[in-house]
């Protein structure tokens, strides 16, 4: 069965139930949550959530769609509108012929927001992200790692309400992404063994977004031009080799820091963001003779964090 089979109701099922009489057994209560991307802005992006409840009835379907719209940067919602909220009511009483009648009963209906009014808002839509991209987040109980060792969202809103309502995160699962401009967008779902499920779209900051593409550049074995235990001392040797390189009009002449730990502290390694190439073309002795870099190999093994030469 599909994702649309999980989470929606099949309506030919109820009506196939209600037509069974009367004397079945009350079905459990069963409340399902799904959401659509709509959108994204510079600061907000918007989602259609819809819940819906069965009332613990064959006979009653109530389907409630919001237009949420939540913070790029810190998850939190912004401001939710009722947009429908509709049910299906089946003639329990109904012995045929023919099927029983269904009828529709609007109980709220947003009429205020014009449809071009929010696509203007939130005219984003992005790519999907690749299905192997998307195997390198793992889900855990305080919120997502990246490649095993980047944390997207401790202290995230999302991680805090849902605890606060007594879930554990580490229960959900991502099924899908979506890639746009500086963010990258991450859905999740959950389901109990009552029958209840829901899903949920969030964003992964821009700052967090930069990490992620870098370490989806990450080499093996990176030149190292210099190291140190101070960040700013890092971003000022960073600057340093790159104006040597470019001088030098060198094959490849930018440089990056990675963060690592030595000894439980931050260290910090000024690289070459070219060093394959360097190394594939047997340029390391060429690079080593430049004034002022001490040139040594390191894995990437024990990269933590991706800093850029210009400290953004």
């Amino acid at each position: 069965m599909g994702m649309t089979g999980i989470f929606f109701f099949r309506r030919s099922a109820l009506l196939l139930l209600a037509l069974a009489g009367t004397s079945m057994a009350t079905p459990p209560q069963v409340i399902r949550a799904d959401e659509k991307f709509f959108g994204s802005g510079t600061e907000t992006y918007a989602v259609l959530r819809t819940v819906t409840d069965n009332k613990g009835s064959y006979y009653r379907l109530q389907s409630n769609t919001k237009l949420i719209e939540r913070s790029i940067i810190t998850g939190e919602m912004v401001r939710e509108t009722v947009m429908l909220d509709r049910e299906e009511i089946t003639d329990a009483e109904y012995a045929g012929p023919g099927k029983a009648p269904v009828e529709i009963v609007i109980h709220a209906k947003d009429e205020k927001e014009p449809l071009g009014v929010l696509l203007e808002r939130w005219p984003g839509q992005g790519t999907r992200t690749e299905p192997a991209d998307l195997k390198r987040f793992k889900v855990h109980a305080n919120g997502i790692r990246f490649d095993g060792r980047l944390e997207l969202m401790e202290g995230n809103p999302y991680v805090a309400n849902l605890k606060a309502e007594g879930l554990r995160f580490s229960d959900w699962g991502l099924v899908d992404g979506l890639e746009l401009r500086d963010s990258i967008f991450l859905k999740a779902i959950r389901a109990d063994n009552e029958g209840d499920s829901d899903a949920m779209w969030m964003a992964v900051s821009p700052a967090f977004t930069a990490q992620i593409r870098a370490f989806r550049k990450i080499q093996p074995v990176y030149l190292a031009l210099g190291s140190s235990a101070d960040r700013a001392e890092a971003l000022e040797l960073a600057r340093k080799a790159a104006v040597t390189l470019r001088e030098a009009k060198f094959a490849s002449r930018e440089t990056e820091i990675w963060r690592t730990e030595q000894g439980g502290s931050p260290f910090y390694q000024v690289v070459m963001t070219g060093s394959d190439y360097v190394i594939k073309n047997s340029k390391v002795e060429e690079l080593g003779k430049l004034p002022g870099l001490r040139v040594v190999p390191v894995s990437s093994e024990g990269f933590l964090e991706w800093i850029s030469a210009e400290g953004k």
